[in-house]
Parts: structure tokens; sequence; C-alpha cells
């Protein structure tokens, strides 16, 4: 959860730590991917390879919504939101030992 090219809002970030381990390993590759891609293409093909919507960008993972903006200068995202979609609800994390 500690790639420099990603910032999370509190409660984006709050909810990222509430998902299942598995689910919120998954998220935090797909994210760290995302970040490299537009770490490597120029601000104007990033349309071309990521999904809008009125708040920026967004994409899902395993049941897992998450919309972000990119600061195309600086080459990095601020997540914003993280939602479950409905029905896919993934377990909650079971409490540790």
């Amino acid at each position: 959860m500690r790639h420099p090219r990603l910032f999370y809002t509190r409660a984006a970030r709050r909810r990222l730590q509430g998902l299942p381990a598995e689910v919120r390993l998954h998220l935090e590759n797909h994210l760290e991917n995302l970040a490299l891609l537009v770490k490597a293409s120029p601000p104007e093909r990033l349309p071309q390879f990521l999904a809008r919507v009125e708040e920026g960008f967004v994409t899902a993972v395993k049941g897992v919504r998450v919309l972000f903006v990119v600061d195309a200068t600086a080459r990095t995202l601020l997540i914003h939101r993280i939602e479950v979609l409905p029905g896919d609800r993934p377990e909650p994390a079971p409490p540790a030992p």
C-alpha cells in the first residue's frame, strides 16, 4: 500500500483496509499496475486505457469498484472512493487470533 504514485483519501484508505486480505491484495496489485501504466504513458493517451466517469476514472476488481483521478503532471493516482459492488460482497476479514 506504499506505492509512491498512489495516494488515498482517508475514506478510501479505511475502506481498503476493511476489505478481506485476498481482495485487498488483489486490488492493491491492480492499482500498482495502473500507477505504472500512468507513469509510462503520455497523459493524452490515458483515456484510451482507462474507463472514464464524471469523477475521473474507474476500475473494478473482484467485486470492488475504485474511483480515482490522475495527476498527469506528477503521474500519480488519487484514489477517492472504493465501493463494494452489490451482489459481490466479499466476506469480511476474520478477526486476528
